[in-house]
Order: C-alpha cells, then structure tokens, then sequence
C-alpha cells in the first residue's frame, strides 16, 4: 500500500511540473550516501537514523503532489510499518 502511495505522489509531482524535489536532492542523497558508508548492513527501514533520512529525502520530492492526505496517509502507513514513535 506504501509504495502504491510513493509511486502516486512521485506520478502527482510530476506531472504538476515538478522536479522530483529540485535542488536540495543532490545535499539529500549526500546524506544518504555517507549513512551508508558509515552504517553499512544497518542501513535499513526501521533503524531511526535510516527512517529520518528516509523522510527527509521522499518527501521534498512529493511536494507537489499537493495533496495531504496522500503524504499523512503515507508517513502513517510508514510508521506503522517500522513502529516509529512520535
């Protein structure tokens, strides 16, 4: 359900002429890239760092998806899958 959600919101934005997330993408998958390297086999859904980068990333990307309830419906769905507080 979570990536069906994913792939609309991806489709939404850009089909509304966004970017997939402009400019702060190349800073966000940085950030990605060195959890990796300094994570290794930890990097994965569910490890709190790896869900916040996670977010952090997605998100931006779906701005203009415009439309909320499919972004609560997916950070719902998200935690409830990897049982993230807050």
């Amino acid at each position: 359900m979570r990536t069906v959600i994913e792939i609309e919101a991806l489709r939404l934005a850009i089909a509304r002429g966004d970017d997939a997330g402009g400019s702060g993408n190349s800073q966000r998958a940085a950030s990605m890239r060195r959890h990796i390297q300094r994570t290794g086999n930890e990097f994965h859904e569910g490890a709190p760092d790896f869900d916040r980068l996670h977010k952090g990333f997605t998100r931006p990307c779906w701005r203009h998806a415009d439309s909320k309830r499919l972004l609560t419906a997916h950070s719902d769905l998200y935690d409830q899958a990897y049982a993230i507080a807050g």
